[in-house]
């Protein structure tokens, strides 16, 4: 999967990933100023499926995770580590 492609293009390509919008962070972002509740009253339709997708999103962020985890280590020697000066 990860075959011949370098440090860069591989933080290039994961930096240019877009932000998620979740439905269940949008009905907070709405619903909350209004009301003032944590967990303002919505239908249980709308709700199951806000749940549904916080559930796929954080399986399908643990399989990534999981993928980026096989990749063998890189040694960066072009990049300054300034919290270590020796």
């Amino acid at each position: 999967m990860f075959q011949n492609i370098t440090s860069p293009d591989l933080a290039f390509c994961l930096g240019e990933v877009a932000a998620v919008q979740l439905d269940g962070l949008e009905l907070l972002r709405q619903l909350r100023p209004l009301t003032g509740a944590w967990f303002p009253q919505v239908s249980p339709d709308i709700l199951t499926q806000a749940t549904t997708q916080f559930i796929e999103y954080t399986q399908a962020c643990r399989s990534t995770m999981r993928l980026l985890q096989s990749l063998p280590p890189v040694t960066l020697t072009t990049l300054p580590c300034m919290e270590f000066p020796l």
